[in-house]
């Protein structure tokens, strides 16, 4: 058998050729091939943009015309190229009677040009823009996987869609972009979302900024009393998830109102998270409504993560003075066990004549401690 006669056995199957075979096909077999592709597309099969365009115009309105929500989506998630599918479906004029928003939704998923498509689609384009919400937004950002960023551009230029954003959009629109920097300019450019935005979507801002401290200045008021009244959750989201870790946690640092609220826990999770403990401490030592309300607990942590804690309890005066005179046994092993500078805890006890362990090891004398319990 020939290869022509190959050939013509296989367009009489039904099965589909690859555009490059198809367009070598000699006239007859083009006409064989199309009629058989129309009998098995009206089955489980679906055309391509190439087979498409060898229909005549009857045939490629008959064929759309009997396309579903469910079909177009298959037709464009299939195809060897969407773009090309969506061009000859926006030329086709049932095609575009018969659209309602799950088609439109099918070709935003799989266009690289969004805005082009919208364009093209006219009022009923405007329509179905205009009524999307945040919820419809992030939807159509996951599910267009090959044409993310395409979508992402057409919702950035839509002035209308990003003030509709909550924040799981705001979350979305991040998580999924490409350029971050990009999509907060533009989403802090945006009067009426800055004026709806709640604590959550600055987190986010801030968390996928390369510049945090430029975002705060834009945030302005606003920035400055979420920040001022972080709870231990939002501190750690921030400190956790930041692209600019050292810079975020100079922004909460800088804001003596947070400082002042911070209580025991708060101060030792500021401390950890900390390239630069002395730094930290220096600051919390400088707030004097975070000193004023200072218990036994902070203070602890002051002294075990300085590198001079003399120094703290200098700065610490009175306050200073009376937690040292109050020390049971289980916070002397605490400080000693647990501090920076373990000789210099052991010259503050001396100083104020606390008695503590010098001969034997505190793992030793807490190991006896067991031994009797």
């Amino acid at each position: 058998m020939t290869a022509k006669e190959l050939i013509s056995q296989y367009v009489d199957t039904g099965l589909q050729l690859p555009e490059y075979q198809v367009t070598k096909l000699s006239n007859q077999d083009k006409k064989t091939y199309i009629r058989k592709r129309l009998i098995a597309a009206e089955s489980s099969q679906h055309l391509d943009w190439y087979e498409m365009a060898l229909l005549n115009p009857d045939e490629r309105d008959n064929y759309i015309s009997k396309l579903n929500s469910f079909g177009i989506e298959d037709l464009l998630k299939y195809s060897s190229d969407p773009d090309k599918v969506i061009n000859i479906l926006l030329n086709n004029d049932t095609f575009l009677s018969k659209l309602n928003s799950f088609g439109i939704e099918d070709l935003l998923k799989y266009s690289r040009e969004p805005e082009m498509v919208i364009n093209r689609l006219g009022d009923k384009g405007r329509e179905y823009i205009s009524n999307l919400t945040s919820g419809d937004i992030s939807h159509l950002i996951k599910m267009s996987e090959k044409t993310k960023g395409d979508f992402i551009n057409l919702v950035l230029n839509n002035d209308a869609l990003i003030s509709k954003l909550d924040t799981g959009g705001i979350y979305d629109l991040l998580q999924n972009s490409s350029n971050k920097d990009k999509v907060i300019n533009v989403l802090l450019n945006n009067d009426t979302l800055m004026s709806n935005l709640g604590d959550r979507g600055m987190s986010h801002l801030l968390v996928y900024s390369s510049n945090p401290e430029e975002v705060m200045k834009r945030l302005g008021d606003k920035g400055r009393e979420y920040i001022s009244n972080l709870d231990s959750s939002d501190r750690y989201y921030l400190l956790r998830n930041s692209s600019d870790k050292d810079k975020v946690f100079n922004i909460l640092l800088n804001n003596d109102i947070l400082i002042s609220k911070l209580n025991s826990r708060g101060i030792k999770d500021l401390i950890q998270n900390s390239s630069n403990e002395d730094k930290v401490i220096n600051v919390l030592l400088n707030n004097d409504t975070l000193i004023s309300k200072l218990d036994k607990y902070g203070i602890e942590q002051l002294l075990v993560y300085s590198s001079n804690p003399e120094e703290v309890m200098k700065r610490l005066g009175d306050k200073g003075r009376e937690y040292i005179s109050n020390l049971d046994s289980d916070d002397i092993e605490y400080l000693i066990q647990n501090s920076s500078d373990k000789e210099a805890i052991k010259r503050i006890f001396d100083k104020y004549g606390i008695d503590y362990p010098k001969n034997e090891s505190v793992k030793s004398l807490l190991r006896k401690k067991m031994i009797y319990l």
